[in-house]
């Protein structure tokens, strides 16, 4: 007879699952683990969403009825649901006790932990993103000690998923604030915080899938399972997201527009380069002339436009942030230069 789990354990029979595909529900977590380890494998799984907009933010925990589930749990880290590879992991706080007294968790080789300063975990990025991009993304925040992206020892490649450290906690609190939920390269970011030795990560919970996660049974485990493996016919309707992203202190060359079109509603030939030579024409009469400009024909409404000096980029955002554009509102803020070369 098996014996029941005991609550002191719960952490080290939990793993931290990131890169999450939007529709994923709580259930259909839990079920994904129980097809692979076994029915009445998985206690409990929750996704962790927005506290306003109850959007899952990509990320969520797993609690097993067994300690030597966990391992065979983190063997099944890539495996696509969904259309994306999601990353398993031991819990924040089980990974400080099993690396207990080194003080070092995610730090790159050569780099030690700094006294005051915030790490952030950043999980969805383009796999064509470097280092320097990201640099360049956060830096604008606060000072950084590195920028750690990880990738496939065997093929160099991006796994989608870096490591920010700030000197300062106050800045990593603001890059949070504003990144988790920034759209990058046409991709969501993932933006949570990463504790240093002693706590845990469940402290950025904001709220829980409304299923809860739990009380998992038999019951419609064909349907979900069915669920998990199909490939939808139509991608789930997008709505754009209003809030500023990037500090207004920085500036530079580049500026993205936001909500400048619904790319549902284009359906000519060659609608996007139409566009990009009306925004082109538009601003090079009215702020300087531009060098670069790219529509995200796959995005929210993104246009991407680089100007010939920062004093034209400029007055581009003060003339066109809040203004309306085919019956909708844009938004104008500055970006990288870095960021639009990672577009063009």
């Amino acid at each position: 007879m098996n014996e029941e789990p005991s609550p002191d354990d719960s952490e080290a029979r939990s793993v931290f699952v990131s890169q999450l595909a939007a529709r994923l529900t709580a259930r259909d977590l839990g079920y994904f683990f129980e097809d692979k380890l076994g029915e009445g494998s998985v206690l409990d799984s929750r996704i962790v969403t927005d506290r306003i907009s109850r959007r899952s933010k990509g990320i969520g925990y797993v609690e097993f009825r067994s300690i030597e589930l966990v391992d065979r749990a983190i063997a099944l880290s890539g495996t696509v649901v969904m259309g994306l590879p999601i990353q398993i992991q031991h819990t924040e706080a089980e990974r400080n006790r099993l690396h207990a007294g080194d003080g070092n968790l995610n730090l790159p080789p050569g780099v030690s932990a700094s006294h005051g300063g915030m790490q952030l975990y950043v999980g969805s990025l383009h796999f064509n993103l470097t280092e320097s991009d990201i640099k360049q993304v956060f830096e604008p925040f606060g000072e950084l000690e590195f920028v750690d992206l990880h990738r496939d020892p065997m093929t160099g490649r991006s796994k989608g998923y870096a490591f920010v450290q700030y000197k300062r906690a106050e800045d990593a609190k603001m890059a949070l604030e504003q990144m988790d939920g920034f759209e990058l390269a046409g991709r969501t970011l993932r933006v949570n915080t990463v504790h240093e030795k002693g706590s845990t990560r469940y402290a950025q919970v904001e709220s829980l899938d409304e299923a809860g996660g739990g009380n998992l049974n038999a019951a419609s485990r064909q349907a979900l399972m069915q669920k998990l493996a199909r490939v939808d016919s139509a991608p789930p309707k997008l709505e754009p997201v209003y809030r500023p992203n990037i500090p207004q202190t920085m500036q530079s060359r580049s500026v993205l527009l936001k909500n400048m079109f619904n790319p549902e509603e284009e359906t000519e030939r060659d609608w996007d380069k139409d566009l990009a030579d009306d925004v082109k024409i538009e601003c090079e009469a009215k702020y300087g002339p531009v060098r670069a400009i790219k529509v995200e024909k796959e995005s929210l409404g993104e246009i991407y436009v680089q100007f010939d000096s920062v004093d034209a980029a400029k007055k581009a955002i003060e003339g066109l942030n809040g203004r309306y554009f085919g019956g909708r509102p844009i938004s104008a803020a500055f970006i990288p230069d870095a960021l639009m070369q990672a577009h063009l």
